[in-house]
C-alpha cells in the first residue's frame, strides 16, 4: 500500500519526505512521483540501484542539474527513459539553443 502512496503526486512533501527517511516504501515509488522532493530525486540518483536510477529519469519534474547528471548515467535504460522524458527534451532543446547563441 505505501508503494502506491509514494507514486500519488497528491500525497502531500512533509508526508513524502517522512515514509522516504522511515523507509516506508522503496525509492521506485518516490522516483515515479513528479511531487517528489528535489532533494530525495538527488538522492535516489546517487544511492538508487539501475531501476530506481531509471525511474527517476521518466520523472517529468527533474531539475537540470539531475537532468545532466542522468544523461551522463551509463545504464542503457536510464539513457532509454531520459530520452522519452519531455523534461530532457526541453532541457536538450535549450543547451542546443544555447551553444548556437555562443557560437554568434
Amino acid at each position: 500500500m505505501n508503494e502506491h502512496l509514494a507514486r500519488n503526486p497528491r500525497v502531500t512533501v512533509d508526508v513524502l519526505v517522512a515514509m522516504y527517511r522511515n523507509k516506508q516504501a522503496n525509492r521506485v515509488g518516490f522516483a515515479m512521483n513528479a511531487n517528489c522532493p528535489v532533494d530525495l530525486m538527488r538522492e535516489t540518483a546517487g544511492l538508487g540501484a539501475d531501476l530506481d536510477r531509471t525511474l527517476l529519469a521518466a520523472n517529468p519534474s527533474l531539475p537540470p542539474d539531475l537532468i545532466a547528471l542522468l544523461a551522463r548515467d551509463p545504464s542503457e535504460n536510464v539513457q532509454r527513459r531520459l530520452a522519452q522524458n519531455p523534461a530532457f527534451k526541453h532541457w536538450k532543446a535549450s543547451a542546443s539553443d544555447s551553444s548556437k547563441e555562443r557560437a554568434q
